[in-house]
Order: structure tokens, then C-alpha cells, then sequence
């Protein structure tokens, strides 16, 4: 094999790969469980937050989690953003009742 079969044959393998992660990704985002598991997962690498800290190890850290799930993001939007836009209103609805139920609860006591 010449090296530049080796080289097709390799990109082929890249292209087999990412197009499985893809598959999977939207596989994950076609459930409800899902969507909540990757909005989670957006939410506790810090995507919604500042990476700002005046030590410059625990900045570093934040920066690094929050570029993990700027990547996701990344993904996200590239193969299923319409499932994105569904997931983020799944979230906003589920946060109000949240509130609501919370505000029941203390209106009990």
C-alpha cells in the first residue's frame, strides 16, 4: 500500500468515525432523558458561566471544562440544532415548573 492509500484509508476511518459519533449524538438527543442529560452536562461544564478566577489554577480548570461543552455545543449545533432549540425550551419549561412546585411547597409550610 503506497502512503497515500494509507493516508485515504485513514481519512476514510476518521469519516466512519465521526459520522457514528453524529449518529449517536442523535440518537441521544431524540429522547427526553437525553436532552436533559446533555443540557446537564452543558450546565455543570460551565457552558452558562463565567471562567473567570483570580487563582489562575481553578481559572484554567473552569476554562478547560467550559471548552469541553463549548465542543459539545459545537456538535450539537452541527448535527441536530433544531433538537438544540427543543431541548433549551425543555429546560426553560421544566425549570418553571420547578419554581412553581417550590413555591407551592413553601406557601404550605
Amino acid at each position: 500500500m503506497t502512503r497515500n492509500a494509507a493516508k485515504v484509508d485513514d481519512l476514510k476511518k476518521a469519516e466512519l468515525g465521526e459520522e457514528s459519533a453524529d449518529r449517536d449524538l442523535m440518537w441521544v438527543m431524540s429522547a427526553p432523558q437525553g436532552r436533559r442529560y446533555i443540557w446537564r452536562e452543558l450546565g455543570r461544564n460551565g457552558l452558562f458561566s463565567q471562567t473567570y478566577s483570580p487563582n489562575n489554577s481553578d481559572h484554567c480548570f473552569k476554562a478547560g471544562q467550559r471548552n469541553a461543552a463549548l465542543a459539545l455545543l459545537a456538535d450539537l449545533m452541527r448535527v441536530t440544532p433544531d433538537d438544540y432549540l427543543l431541548m433549551q425550551a425543555e429546560a426553560i419549561e421544566l425549570e418553571k415548573r420547578n419554581t412553581i412546585e417550590n413555591e407551592e411547597t413553601t406557601n404550605d409550610d
